[in-house]
């Protein structure tokens, strides 16, 4: 089932580990590379010492929401793309996500295709950024 030819790394936060595995089982079978984390401390501990390509991040924690911690990473790495996953999708969750520069909102429960699409589109838009242009 591998399909990506390079490989992500990816970090999945949520305080539902359950959550976290499951979604680490679905991208792992895809080939990414991925941690999971189950607070918004340990998420910020990963970030310190790997470089992670995206973050996917639930909405409601207990110590520190999404898109606060969103916010953290990217003082750390500001070039993580940020994805949230929520099961309160709302307007006022949207447009905090949107303004907090969150890269895609998905609902849970998690439309798989969908999930997989929002990853390799970040990591396809992340490759023709990093690619090295030439110069004449």
């Amino acid at each position: 089932m591998v399909e990506n030819q390079c490989v992500a790394t990816i970090l999945i936060v949520d305080d539902n580990v359950d959550s976290c595995r499951n979604l680490a089982d679905i991208l792992s079978a895809y080939g990414y590379d991925v941690d999971i984390a189950t607070s918004g401390t340990d998420a910020l501990n990963l970030v310190r010492r790997r470089d992670y390509l995206i973050a996917l991040l639930d909405l409601k924690m207990p110590e520190m929401d999404g898109i606060t911690l969103s916010e953290e990473i990217h003082r750390e790495c500001p070039a993580i793309i940020a994805m949230i996953v929520t099961a309160f999708l709302s307007e006022e969750a949207e447009e905090r996500a949107k303004n907090a520069h969150i890269d895609q909102v998905i609902a849970k429960p998690v439309d798989v295709p969908r999930l997989l699409s929002c990853v390799r589109e970040a990591a396809s838009q992340r490759v023709k950024h990093s690619s090295p242009t030439s110069v004449s």
